[in-house]
């Protein structure tokens, strides 16, 4: 079972590395991601206790919850967020605190290298300040301290050595009497680290919006009703079964069945669908979608951890706190940064200290302490990552993980099944053909006795035509599904198939040839090896379909069509489209088969598909992709889900997802680059201590910055 902890005290990306590799070391840990702006662990396996206790061998504190099976998953993710909101407000008061004692020691020091005439008791004024400044920063050197009693070293450790070291160099000579105090630098640079501490902590909290956005969307309380009335409840007090008032203007608190009343319901922040929806007795409705005009009573079908929006809430946060594979060469380097820092420090101060003298080894040493910045490193990947899953979820688009988006962002061939994709997926039964003798009712009937145990969209059409018509229902026994092919079962005693003409035909029964339109498709139905007659079903072409492989193809992918369909219909609806190739008459196996076929060529594909029978296809393609209403198997093998059945989204998320990698690497540029730049410069003694510090503070903000574009960013389905 996955475990979340939430982790005190990471502040770089030498940081994460030692989290990860403590908890990697727990005996029965599988699998190990931690997430540096999200303060958090996520553990596959291990005893809560033991990863507690190994996280704080190696100087950090953890609290452990439980993440898949939390009872209240909402209430957890909402305090794990509270918890980051009062981070963030404790580090804008260290930074105040720190600004305000600055301040007037800048003004000494100033004052004394302007050439004013200080009394000499301003010194040990501006000794109290700087300590006092120090003091503001303690949480600083705390860690530091944690981190050395660990045998470990971190960002804080570069900055503790640098500022102690001017704060004692300068405390040395104010006792001895004479030469130059280094006051100033040591709380200015304490000050500028805890404004980037404080800038980090607010840029962090925006990256996490999406997901506080989908927290807010169920509210605390709900009216219940009950055998004396309705009674108004924490949303944690309800049961499956509950009856519940939902009053105009109120956001539903969980998944059910409308009991009462008619009404519509917003679900644009669930899903990205603006468009409010038609809801009646027998509707289905979802936790934290918007009530409309009319009152409902809903009875709850899933509570707290088991609703639908619970369920998006897991599968957002998991997403944000996976590990992309770009991450894992800024880990590799991360492990080595601080001590490689700490050794090119000792060696600057040695060369300056031995050519020049202290106060140039003090002046390097300290300066390359405190310019280098592997906080950068750490929030590279991971920020864009949090920034890019939250925006992907606002749009109604669900990752399963990092590298899923990864693998998006390169795809080379998009691969549509047909049905309920690229087209309605809603069949509607057109004629009815039995044959000499038969019935039409009887033919309905027999066939949707069959149809009536299976989910696939043609087999609801028919049970739906026998409904309209008004047509007696007949129970069916022994029903199994044949894969590609249809159903059979027992009805009144009789062997009845229900499928496509060519399986019917293969089973040695004569079918007579139908004239089918385009976007028409027949099932055959047969009684003890003699045919009945045939149905014939339409399927509309969704209206943004075109316009989704327009689109696509403009991103440069290739636009396949796959069905199970006749191949005179999948070509029909390929040519509409304007797909680059398009198979008919496709086994869920032959799906699967031309997969491997494209992936064996070079290709990167993802396979949008909704049925039982595209499942294998799903977990073979380098990406999965799942239209909402499809079934579960489907959801459950595919790394993206659509929420919203648009086949627009694929290309949206296409294009995000290749928006979020471009900011990754543009991330990991900055990070490299600025460090690479600034700790030569540094040690050759062009960067002054305060300046390397708030070169620092600053690199730092703006990779969380650059990663923050990706919430506002247009995503035109478009060329690139």
């Amino acid at each position: 079972m996955e475990q979340v902890l939430e982790i005190e005290g990471m502040t770089c990306a030498s940081c994460v590395s030692k989290v990860e590799s403590a908890l990697a070391g727990v005996e029965g840990v599988e699998r190990v991601e931690v997430s540096l702006p999200l303060h958090q662990a996520r553990v596959a396996g291990g005893r809560a206790g033991e990863l507690i206790a190994a996280v704080s061998r190696v100087g950090f504190g953890a609290q452990a919850r439980e993440a898949a099976a939390s009872s209240d998953l909402l209430r957890a993710e909402r305090e794990s967020l509270a918890r980051r909101g009062a981070e963030r407000r404790r580090a804008g008061r260290r930074f105040g605190a720190a600004l305000l004692l600055c301040l007037p020691l800048l003004a000494l020091a100033w004052g004394g290298m302007a050439g004013l005439s200080l009394p000499a008791w301003t010194a040990y004024l501006q000794a109290g300040l700087a300590l006092a400044v120090l003091g503001a920063g303690a949480s600083i050197f705390q860690a530091a301290c944690k981190r050395a009693l660990a045998l470990q070293a971190s960002m804080d450790t570069l900055v503790a050595l640098g500022t102690l070291t001017a704060f004692g160099a300068s405390a040395a000579t104010l006792i001895r009497g004479g030469g130059q105090l280094h006051f100033a630098p040591a709380g200015m640079i304490v000050t500028l680290v805890l404004l980037g501490r404080w800038l980090e902590a607010r840029a962090q909290a925006e990256t996490g919006s999406a997901l506080e956005s989908l927290l807010t969307l169920r509210p605390e309380r709900a009216l219940r009703i009950g055998e004396g009335g309705e009674v108004e409840v924490e949303v944690s007090e309800l049961r499956p079964g509950d009856r519940l008032r939902v009053l105009p203007g109120n956001a539903l608190p969980a998944d059910g069945v409308v009991l009462e009343g008619v009404s519509e319901v917003s679900r644009a922040l669930l899903t990205g669908e603006s468009r409010p929806e038609r809801v009646e007795v027998g509707d289905e409705v979802a936790a934290g979608t918007v009530n409309g005009s009319g009152s409902l009573v809903v009875r709850a079908t899933g509570v707290g951890g088991e609703t639908r929006l619970a369920e998006i809430v897991r599968r957002v946060a998991a997403a944000q706190g996976s590990k992309a594979q770009a991450q894992r060469l800024a880990d590799r380097i991360s492990a080595l940064f601080v001590p490689a820092v700490l050794a090119l420090a000792a060696l600057t101060a040695l060369a300056w200290g031995l050519s020049v003298g202290v106060e140039a080894a003090l002046t390097a040493g300290v300066a390359v302490l405190v310019v280098a910045c592997p906080c950068a490193l750490g929030l590279a990947t991971p920020t864009a990552l949090v920034v890019g899953v939250g925006r992907a979820a606002r749009e109604g688009i669900l990752m399963r993980d990092a590298e899923t988006l990864e693998t998006l962002a390169s795809v080379t061939h998009v691969v549509f099944d047909k049905t309920g994709t690229l087209t309605e997926g809603a069949f509607v039964v057109e004629r009815v053909q039995p044959t000499a003798g038969v019935e039409e009712g009887q033919l309905l009937v027999f066939a949707a006795a069959v149809e009536s145990q299976s989910e696939h969209p043609l087999a609801r059409a028919v049970v739906a035509a026998r409904g309209e018509r008004g047509l007696p229902s007949l129970a069916a026994t022994e029903v199994r599904a044949i894969p590609g092919a249809g159903a059979a079962g027992r009805v009144v005693g009789k062997e009845v198939r229900v499928g496509s003409p060519d399986w019917l035909s293969g089973e040695g029964i004569a079918l007579p040839s139908l004239d089918l339109g385009p976007g028409e498709t027949a099932i055959a139905v047969a009684r003890d090896g003699e045919l009945l007659g045939q149905l014939v079903l339409r399927d509309a072409v969704r209206p943004s379909s075109a316009a989704a492989v327009a689109a696509l193809r403009a991103l440069g992918v290739r636009v396949v069509l796959l069905s199970g369909d006749r191949r005179a219909v999948a070509e029909a609806v390929g040519s509409e489209l304007g797909v680059d190739e398009a198979y008919g008459e496709v086994s869920p196996e032959g799906k699967q088969a031309l997969v491997r076929r494209l992936e064996a060529e070079g290709g990167r594909v993802a396979l949008v598909g909704d049925g039982l029978n595209d499942a294998p296809a799903l977990a073979s393609a380098s990406v999965g992709v799942a239209m909402g209403q499809g079934t579960d198997v489907a959801k459950a093998s595919a790394g993206v889900v659509l929420l919203r059945d648009d086949p627009l989204a694929v290309a949206q998320a296409l294009r995000l997802a290749r928006a979020t990698l471009s900011t990754i690497r543009g991330n990991l540029g900055w990070a490299f680059g600025y460090n690479a730049l600034t700790l030569p410069l540094a040690a050759l003694k062009v960067l002054h201590p305060v300046l390397a510090a708030a070169a620092m503070a600053a690199s730092s903000v703006l990779v969380v910055g650059n990663s923050l574009r990706l919430r506002r960013r247009a995503l035109p389905l478009g060329s690139e």
